[in-house]
């Protein structure tokens, strides 16, 4: 049965690779790959292995919301980042920090997207086909 656990595990998992990928500390996989002291071979093996997890991560993304849900919960990110700011509960002292909203959002978007099938039928009683047999 899936529940706020799971959904908190999907949404870190989300998290994790997206700032792994890149962030503004200087200390990711982007920055690595650039830096002119890496092991190219490693950081194209590391990259190859990113890239699966993304296209996996976007993938099931797509197939549970579509364009209209990823545009939805996007949106919705968004303007709850430009209410925390409106209600000055961020301050927005420098580009970085608006960099970590972005990061968040994009996050935010693909953590919904992994456990929305799953919500989806929690809610509406309805299972996916993919279910079937479980």
């Amino acid at each position: 049965m899936f529940g706020p656990v799971n959904f908190l595990q999907r949404w870190l998992l989300t998290v994790f690779f997206v700032f792994a990928t890149y962030n503004p500390s200087g200390m990711s996989f982007l920055h690595w790959a650039v830096s002119p002291g890496s092991n190219k071979s490693v950081v194209a093996a590391v990259g190859v292995a990113i890239l699966g997890v993304f296209v996996f991560i976007a993938r099931s993304t797509w197939r549970s919301m579509k364009l209209i849900g990823i545009t939805i919960t996007a949106l919705f990110c968004i303007l709850f980042s430009v209410m925390l700011i409106d209600l000055r509960v961020i301050a927005l002292t420098s580009t970085e920090v608006v960099e970590v909203i972005a990061l968040v959002v994009i996050a935010s978007t693909l953590g919904v997207g992994l456990s929305f099938s799953a919500i989806r039928a929690r809610l509406s009683g309805q299972i996916d086909s993919d279910d079937v047999g479980r």
